[in-house]
């Protein structure tokens, strides 16, 4: 959200770590698979790590020990990101030029932690009361 609120405009150097941070959050989905599905050494993951995103050995070593010590972890994450932005998108459909981005996020956020589905129902009722006014 921060990159379409244009938080980054005039922010080169910030827009940057944006970028690094997803290269990081896809190189850690390709390694999560490599490990637990493909059966990757602890070694080829963090060679991976390095030779991708450029990031030293020490922070690449961590950051596999904690896709090791959390299978899917990352999966999730993921999944959970494309939830949000298929709601918000639904949102913003449905309610056409009302449609308030600081609402909607308050919404997501002020729920704490919930599944897919319930955050999917809390998006649908938020919806169906703003139509109503």
């Amino acid at each position: 959200m921060a990159n379409e609120a244009g938080f980054y405009q005039n922010d080169p150097l910030g827009n940057l770590g944006r970028l690094k941070s997803e290269l990081l959050r896809s190189v850690s989905l390709v390694v999560d698979t490599g490990i637990h599905a493909k059966k990757w050494s602890r070694e080829k993951a963090i060679k991976y790590i390095v030779d991708v995103t450029g990031m030293d050995e020490l922070n690449a070593k961590i950051e596999v020990e904690n896709v090791m010590a959390l299978p899917a972890q990352t999966l999730g994450y993921k999944m959970g990101m494309m939830n949000f932005i298929e709601l918000r998108k639904l949102a913003k459909k449905s309610l056409g030029s009302t449609f308030d981005i600081r609402q909607f996020h308050d919404l997501i956020l002020r729920g704490g932690p919930m599944s897919n589905k319930l955050l999917q129902k809390r998006v649908q009722n938020w919806i169906s009361s703003q139509n109503k006014k």
